[in-house]
């Protein structure tokens, strides 16, 4: 990609942030054109901040409409790339005229393009040379140690591993997309087996990480859950998760009951946000926040299945509680009671409204919410409680769109893994931490038989109750 100093790509130092308008044209002279140098030194004023104006001319005025419109349109600030640091310098010039091939004199102007390059990655190979050594003082004979984390018969650096785990994980590529890349863009030949064997073996080493995930799910008051389908060895499981903005945790289960939740969450008090299925209805103890976007959903669908005027209506009148409840929740003051008992009132004469008591497929609509109404409602006193579970949605999209591009998992060391590591990439990328640093620390930590880093940052462990 070329950036240009004279195309305005980057901003001069000491150049202002609006692009130099075009010389204008001063009365004084009698329509013509200002001369090239005083036009540059309106440009140079202007660039300073400063409007410049002919000698004695008297300030101007309140601009008319048109005038408020260029004012406002000059005084917005444009947007660029930023110039990057300097790597290096590439000089060019000529001796001989390309046209006539005479020799040429230099005229001192320089024009300078930025070219940004990516650098490839390449494999290298390093050797560990490790030194005995003798201690005289306790008799002791031995041999160096290699890095902690590279383990006692390493093979591949924990850089390799980070990018195998990224790029399957984060970025959902098979293991022979995988292959393929490393031997064409790294030069680094290395088999769908070898990473296997890679994303299992560091899930292995790194198990320890599960039980903080879980321990975070079980003291988060506020908390997002979903599930979906997932096939490993050509049976039928479901992929569980329990989601916040902090972390995300994965977990691979045959079962789709509520007895899942319960060896996840406990049965601890909290409010958990998720769709409308049994087995969150079964958990009593819970205090439930369904999904607004799945019963609108619902509505659309039915008023689309079969139109009438009733369906219409009510799908209408939804819409709008909906968008009403989302700002009375956000509404402070004395207002916001009122506002919050209004949406009450609203959507209890929906429910309750007989003209919608004939159409079956309405009256199931009304039915959930009168049994349902305070669990539609949770999020209406309290502010941190989103409407919808969109966010657990929008969590469980990687392993969905891996699900459509592969061929699942084929055993349950496979199934670990892939939940393991959909837990911790996520969690690592919430918490704005890098994958490598982690799982050097992580092995060193495995090797020496000590506890794992932890995946949260202090801030946000100090905010967990």
């Amino acid at each position: 990609m070329v950036l240009s100093d004279h195309g305005r790509s980057y901003p001069h130092p000491g150049a202002g942030a609006r692009k130099c308008p075009a010389a204008r044209t001063s009365p004084a002279a009698g329509g013509r054109q200002r001369p090239v140098a005083q036009a540059g030194g309106a440009v140079a004023a202007r660039a300073g901040g400063v409007e410049a104006r002919p000698p004695g001319a008297p300030a101007p005025g309140p601009p008319g409409r048109q005038g408020r419109e260029q004012h406002a349109a000059r005084a917005q600030a444009g947007a660029w790339r930023q110039r990057p640091p300097l790597s290096g310098e590439v000089h060019h010039s000529l001796r001989h005229c390309p046209g006539c091939s005479q020799p040429v004199v230099p005229t001192g102007v320089v024009k300078t393009h930025y070219v940004e390059e990516v650098v490839p990655a390449r494999r290298r190979v390093v050797a560990h040379r490790r030194y005995g050594y003798f201690c005289p003082g306790c008799a002791r004979e031995g041999v160096a140690p290699l890095p902690a984390e590279l383990g006692p018969a390493p093979k591949l650096d924990i850089g390799v591993h980070a990018l195998v785990v990224s790029l399957h994980y984060e970025y959902g590529l098979s293991y022979g997309q995988i292959a393929a890349y490393l031997a064409q863009h790294c030069e680094f030949p290395l088999s769908t087996g070898a990473i296997a064997q890679i994303c299992t073996r560091t899930a292995q080493r790194t198990a320890g990480a599960e039980q903080e995930l879980q321990a975070m799910a079980q003291q988060s008051p506020v908390l997002h859950m979903d599930e979906t389908t997932w096939w490993t060895e050509g049976v039928l499981h479901y992929v569980w998760l329990v989601a916040t903005a902090a972390f995300s945790w994965f977990r691979v289960d045959a079962r789709r009951s509520h007895q899942v939740i319960v060896e996840m969450l406990g049965q601890e008090t909290r409010i958990v946000v998720s769709d409308f299925y049994s087995a969150y209805r079964a958990c009593t103890w819970l205090l439930h926040q369904w999904c607004w976007a799945h019963l609108i959903r619902d509505a659309k669908r039915v008023a689309e299945v079969a139109p009438s005027a009733a369906r219409a209506e009510f799908r209408d009148r939804l819409v709008a509680i909906y968008k009403a409840a989302i700002e009375a929740q956000s509404r402070a003051g004395p207002q916001g009671p009122q506002a919050r008992r209004v949406i009450c009132q609203r959507l209890g004469r929906l429910m309750r409204c007989p003209r919608y008591t004939e159409d079956t497929e309405l009256k199931r609509l009304q039915t959930r919410l009168q049994q349902e109404f305070a669990a539609y409602l949770t999020f209406l006193d309290h502010p941190e409680v989103a409407p919808d579970n969109n966010r657990a949605e929008r969590d469980l999209r990687p392993a969905v769109l891996l699900r459509k591009r592969s061929l699942q998992t084929r055993s349950e060391v496979g199934e670990v893994a892939f939940a393991h590591w959909m837990s911790l990439t996520q969690t690592l990328r919430k918490q704005g931490l890098e994958l490598e640093p982690w799982l050097r620390q992580a092995l060193a930590a495995y090797w020496h038989g000590t506890p794992l880093p932890s995946l949260f940052t202090p801030e946000t462990a100090a905010h967990v109750p």
